[in-house]
């Protein structure tokens, strides 16, 4: 069986190293190529990051009711912890034994997140590329042929077992504040997607189905606008709109896995000792 050992780098909360699809600046560009604009809503990306994006979301709302769950458990364990420490305190005295440290049971939020951040990755890995997969389990043993002939390699794994009350308070923040503002420009994503529709739709029955009537479009900034007493204007927002969607659909997917890698992981370098 081969040996492994297992590096850190000097900071464990390092980012991930990206794979080259993710860092090639050209496959970037082509994915935001104008042409796109167009062509988004008969391509399967749009459809498979779509679901990747409701799914982020529902799980997202899913750990805050369980850490408001947890969080309304904490505070009734706080009691019990107490009341722990105290009677600690009076035998370990009485029998002449060391002071008791107050220990508060941070091993039930431990393990509630430990859970989610395994299931954060398992769907970071439905999306990323190869290069890019987090390893969810990892035992420090591979007996296969090819990981003999790897040799030295960088891989992202799910961080460690070592937490402290500051790591999980990171966690939580994450659940509460970056997933729910992620969560809110996928919100924002779909609605420019349903203008799109309604746009395309409006003009198909202005041109081909009743030619005497008129669309109204509503900006934030102002009143209704008649499409047809400012033509131009509507279309031009329209495909500011469409390549919005076309932008969104890159920046939101990437940056959710970006989130995750950089949260819930740490970037570690395997050595294959056999080969030292």
């Amino acid at each position: 069986m081969a040996s492994w050992t297992t590096r850190r780098r000097a900071s464990t909360h390092a980012l991930p190293v990206l794979s080259n699809q993710e860092d090639d600046a050209a496959a970037r560009w082509k994915e935001l190529s104008p042409w796109n604009a167009l062509l988004w809503p008969f391509q399967i990306i749009t459809y498979a990051r779509l679901s990747f994006c409701l799914i982020y979301c529902i799980v997202s709302a899913v750990a805050i009711v369980v850490l408001a769950s947890l969080a309304l458990l904490g505070v009734l364990l706080v009691p019990t912890s107490i009341a722990w420490f105290i009677c600690q305190l009076f035998c370990r005295c009485g029998l002449g034994g060391d002071l008791p440290r107050f220990h508060y049971p941070w091993s039930i939020l431990h393990r509630a997140l430990r859970t989610f951040l395994a299931w954060d990755c398992w769907l970071h890995n439905t999306m990323a590329s190869p290069d890019a997969q987090i390893i969810i389990q990892y035992d420090g043993y591979d007996s296969s042929r090819s990981a003999q002939q790897r040799g030295p390699q960088f891989v992202t794994r799910l961080k460690r077992d070592d937490w402290t009350p500051a790591h999980c308070f990171q966690i939580v923040m994450y659940l509460t504040t970056v997933r729910l503002g992620l969560s809110v420009l996928v919100y924002l994503w779909l609605s420019l997607m349903k203008d799109v529709f309604c746009f395309v739709q409006a003009a198909f029955a202005i041109w081909f189905l009743a030619p005497q009537a008129n669309d109204q479009q509503d900006y934030i900034w102002g009143g209704d606008v008649s499409c047809r007493a400012h033509p131009f204007g509507c279309v031009g927002s329209a495909a500011i709109e469409l390549y919005l969607v076309v932008i969104l659909r890159t920046l939101l997917v990437r940056t959710m896995c970006w989130c995750t890698r950089y949260f819930c992981c740490e970037s570690v370098i395997l050595l294959n000792a056999g080969g030292l």
